[in-house]
């Protein structure tokens, strides 16, 4: 299946930060769109602004019971009803991924503060 390929950029990913572990940094995502502008493939696609995904399309790309563990670990009040084994399961608990209390994969993924903000 072929279409139309869409490249998902713009400034608000510079200040979006999963955690300060995670792989997909923002200055990594710098480097890739750099890469791909180099190489003329920009000239491609069509760019994209940023926006949060709605459950539907998640689950375009991840199980349902992914998402809903991913919705409740975020939700401080729900974190505590999870059952460890699953959020062992997931991944959330391995090296790769730390879970830790209060430290969720919703609460973790914050907006870098700007220069001089507060």
């Amino acid at each position: 299946m072929s279409g139309a390929v869409r490249l998902v950029w713009g400034d608000a990913l510079m200040r979006y930060v999963l955690s300060d572990e995670h792989p997909l940094r923002p200055e990594r995502v710098k480097l890739a769109v750099e890469l791909i502008r180099d190489r003329g493939l920009a000239e491609e696609v069509k760019l994209a602004p940023p926006r949060e995904a709605s459950a539907e399309e998640l689950r375009l790309c991840h199980l349902s019971g992914y998402v809903e563990l991913v919705r409740l670990l975020s939700d401080p009040f729900m974190v505590d009803a999870i059952d460890r084994s699953e959020i062992f399961e997931a991944g959330f608990a391995s090296e790769e991924e730390p879970h830790r209390r209060g430290d969720a994969p919703g609460s973790r993924h914050r907006r870098r503060r700007e220069p001089g903000g507060g």
